[in-house]
């Protein structure tokens, strides 16, 4: 039986989903990415499995049950932009994300505590749960919660610079942009590379644990 190709991850609600969609379209012209994210196909990993046999698959929603038991929803919104990869060809165009937690300060930015972070918290606790369930290995490198926009620079209109400029010229125009919305469910994700959108969302399991 052929593997499925799978992640976790956290799904946007539409209206935000809609909003990123529109400052992507508006953005595409003015850079040289190669390949842009359909906007129904935007999301947060939170763990990529790769190939996994369909059979694997009730341990995984196993785990993915077991964590969100223990985990609240967790209060979310958009944040600028950034790339991955060499400044002058980057890899990824991204769109970051920002969690307003028990004392007010912003994770998931690079001078946050992800101990404080429950987005961060929820990765780690649902990586301990699927290694204990299938034996996955979470990767070492830290965690880094984003939304990718656009894969690939071709040309020299990449830079940050650039990207930050037409962002903010773009945002201003989409009150949803701004709007703070739950994240509050972990989605299994199917990936079909034969088709556009890309991802099947298999399952969506509410979280459900101490507020």
């Amino acid at each position: 039986m052929e593997n499925l190709r799978l992640f976790l991850g956290i799904a946007l609600p539409e209206p935000v989903e809609s909003a990123l969609g529109r400052i992507a379209a508006g953005m595409k012209p003015a850079l040289s990415f190669r390949k842009w994210t359909h906007p129904a196909d935007y999301h947060i990993t939170l763990h990529y499995l790769g190939n996994m046999p369909p059979d694997k698959l009730h341990d995984i929603r196993l785990a993915a049950r077991e964590a969100a038991r223990r985990a609240a929803p967790i209060r979310l919104s958009l944040a600028a932009p950034g790339t991955f990869g060499p400044l002058s060809a980057p890899r990824v165009l991204w769109c970051g994300i920002d969690e307003a937690n028990d004392d007010n300060t912003v994770a998931g930015t690079a001078e946050a505590d992800p101990a404080l972070s429950p987005l961060h918290q929820l990765h780690l606790l649902l990586g301990e749960r699927l290694r204990e369930r299938i034996g996955y290995q979470p990767e070492s490198r830290p965690y880094h919660p984003h939304i990718t926009l656009a894969r690939s620079c071709e040309g020299d209109r990449c830079a940050n610079a650039e990207i930050v400029e037409l962002w903010h010229s773009l945002a201003s125009r989409e009150g949803e942009l701004h709007a703070v919305w739950p994240g509050s469910a972990i989605a299994i994700f199917r990936s079909h590379l034969d088709r556009t959108p890309y991802y099947e969302r298999l399952d969506s399991i509410p979280l459900s644990g101490p507020s």
